[in-house]
Parts: C-alpha cells; structure tokens; sequence
C-alpha cells in the first residue's frame, strides 16, 4: 500500500468522525536520484487529524498512534503527526503562538523493541489479574493506567508532532501565496461550519454517542 501510494504521490483519505487519524501519508527516506533503486524498506508516513471544534484539542486527541506506519522494533525509522485545529484560534500556552512542534528524544538500538516487550507484559499482566477472582478494582485500574503510559511511551518512541491552530493565512503561507484566501474561508465555511453552542449541548444529552474514553462527548460522565 505505501509504495502504491507514493508512486502516485497520493495521501490517504480515512473514514470520517473518527477519533483517530484522518489522513495518512507516506515519507520516503531513501534516495530519489533518478538512476537510484527503489528501497520498500525506507517508507515511512505521517498520520493527521483535521479539527473544527472551537474548544481545544485534548491530550488524548493530540496524541496519534502510527497507524498504518512499518516500524522496525530494532532501527525504526521516524514518523510525523499533524493536528490541525481549524476552529480554534487560540495560542498554544508553550509557545505563545497557534503553532507547536515536538521532537523525539535520543534513539537506540533495540530501545523500540523493549518499550513494546513493556506494553505487551503489562497487557499480560492484567489479562492474568482479571482471571484472579480476588483481584481488586484498584489493582486492575492501577494495571490498565501502566498500560496506558506504556502504549503511549512505545507509540512516541522517534515521533515528530506538529500541533496546527486557526485557518488563517497567518498559519498557512500558502494561502497568500496561492491568492485564495477567501476561496478557502469560502470552502471552510460551506463544508466544515463551527459547532453552535445548542448542538454542542445537545451532544451532552446523547450519552451513547461516540461512547469511548477518548470522546470529549462524554467528558462528564467521568
């Protein structure tokens, strides 16, 4: 699939409204001289999320897994998120602006390897726990937050992120570059119109909507 996409310099559209990743692309590590072999091995991707909301972007939703990306437990190679926040205007606290960025830590050798043999004992460990008749609920919740961090140390591992806020041409050169401006406040404004406050309500009176841990429908319920 990622050769097949980049041989057609395509990305990726996914299904809609779901609290993952909205577009996938594929990154080419390798050489692009034309007299130079193609390599399988060094394609790699980005994973998106394109908002609307007006309120900001939780933690959870920030934070994309790699899906769909290779990733060599040994020397996987690096990958990119990109939030963009279309409805919200808002600078980030970090950097004062509507645009963040983050960078990995030092990599090596096997490090990916272990952080996933990590998760994978920590999932064995809870799925023994639960057959214990005596465990506890606090023991089992204690059990599924280490998994939690552990997921998230495994998916960061060699993760570039960039965090994206508002529409305008502030944000995206390239909108003044390419003279449409209006044309995609225009766009923007038939295809994606901001949540009103009544239907942002109305969400909060339909609690088996998008029922899961990462649903900002549910916040409450909490």
């Amino acid at each position: 699939m990622l050769s097949n996409l980049w041989s057609r310099g395509a990305i990726m559209q996914c299904s809609h409204n779901q609290s993952s990743i909205d577009l996938f692309g594929v990154v080419y590590f390798g050489s692009v001289s034309p007299d130079a072999p193609f390599d399988p091995d060094k394609l790699g991707g980005f994973v998106a999320q394109i908002k609307n909301q007006s309120q900001a972007a939780t933690l959870e939703e920030r934070t994309l897994p790699p899906i769909g990306i290779p990733r060599d437990l040994d020397l996987p190679l690096p990958y990119l998120t990109l939030v963009m926040e279309l409805g919200n205007n808002s600078s980030f606290r970090d950097t004062g602006s509507k645009i963040m960025t983050t960078v990995p830590g030092p990599t090596s050798h096997g490090q990916l390897r272990k952080l996933v043999g990590d998760w994978e004992d920590a999932v064995d460990e809870l799925a023994r726990c639960q057959r214990d008749k005596t465990a506890t609920k606090t023991r089992i919740d204690k059990l599924n937050h280490d998994i939690k961090l552990k997921r998230l140390a495994m998916e960061q591992y060699n993760r570039y992120s960039i965090f994206i806020r508002g529409a305008s041409p502030t944000v995206y050169n390239i909108l003044k570059e390419a003279d449409i401006v209006s044309e995609f406040a225009t766009l923007l404004d038939i295809t994606m119109p901001t949540p009103t406050p009544e239907s942002l309500i109305s969400q909060h009176m339909q609690p088996l909507e998008q029922l899961d841990e990462d649903s900002p429908h549910t916040a409450w319920m909490s």
